[in-house]
């Protein structure tokens, strides 16, 4: 004869099968399948200002900023004009 599992001991498990079924559902919902994951490498900011200046105006660059949306597009500029401004003053001092 099986045993019976205690109440908690379904309820345990009725509960991981359903949060197993959650984050599959929001693993397929950010990234579906066949696709990259939205976010692969965590820059520091130097490391992705000198990133965007390589990669502004080719296809790569191009593709991503289509994906932004305007206000952080603008930030984008306004950061990457901030650190051209700050590298022309310490050239000059």
């Amino acid at each position: 004869m099986p045993e019976v599992d205690h109440v908690l001991e379904r309820r345990a498990h009725l509960l991981a099968g359903r949060l197993s079924g959650r984050l599959t559902t929001l693993k397929t919902a950010v990234a579906p399948p066949g696709q990259r994951p939205p976010f692969t490498t965590q820059m520091s900011q130097r490391e992705a200002l000198t990133w965007w200046r390589e990669h502004f105006d080719d296809d790569l660059g191009k593709k991503v900023r289509e994906r932004m949306n305007p206000e952080s597009q603008m930030e984008l500029q306004l950061a990457l004009s901030q650190a051209n401004e700050a590298e022309m003053t310490e050239g000059l001092i």
